[in-house]
């Protein structure tokens, strides 16, 4: 609608491109091993999406954000991190840490540091470094730079829409 689209501040809307990976891993489970595989959101982060989303983090490993140490913490150097590292990854609140919501037996399970295997849709493994969660949960997913997503699980299609409404507009009201 036009008068929707009016209130929308299109310069601060970000967007990122979404597809579907395969998190597998060993959990260790009253003494057993057992194989834990569950299909999961791949989220690709682009420069403008770095320059203007507003996720925190709940948790960060700033030794991997900064490998030459650093005492100035910046979270879009998070978001850099991904997008100039290929191995390293994002995921959200949702699986990681104490408080965590992910699937059955998630909770708590991925933690800071940790090696992730991850399959695309031809079932190759790719392994990947958690070197962040992220404090909002509104969107599901490993987040990874565009490249990233698009060159090892083909994900290239912008999907997930991020809109800013312009100074004054009521967003509950819109």
């Amino acid at each position: 609608d036009i008068e929707v689209h009016s209130k929308v501040d299109w310069d601060n809307t970000v967007s990122l491109s979404i597809g579907m990976l395969m998190i597998n891993r060993t959990v260790e489970f009253q003494g057993q091993s057992l194989n834990d595989e569950f299909y999961y959101q791949c989220a690709g982060v682009d420069d403008d999406f770095v320059e203007k989303n507003t996720y925190g983090f709940s948790t960060v490993d700033w030794d991997l954000v900064y490998p030459q140490s650093s005492s100035n913490r910046n979270e879009r150097d998070v978001w850099r991190a991904i997008q100039s590292d290929p191995n390293l990854i994002v995921l959200d609140g949702m699986l990681g840490g104490d408080s965590a919501f992910g699937p059955p037996g998630q909770a708590g399970m991925i933690e800071l540091g940790d090696e992730l295997k991850l399959k695309n849709a031809n079932g190759t493994e790719i392994t990947k470094t958690v070197i962040g969660f992220t404090e909002q949960m509104g969107i599901t997913a490993v987040f990874m730079g565009d490249d990233t997503a698009e060159d090892g699980f083909g994900v290239t299609e912008k999907k997930v829409h991020l809109i800013t409404f312009k100074d004054g507009v009521d967003d509950q009201d819109t």
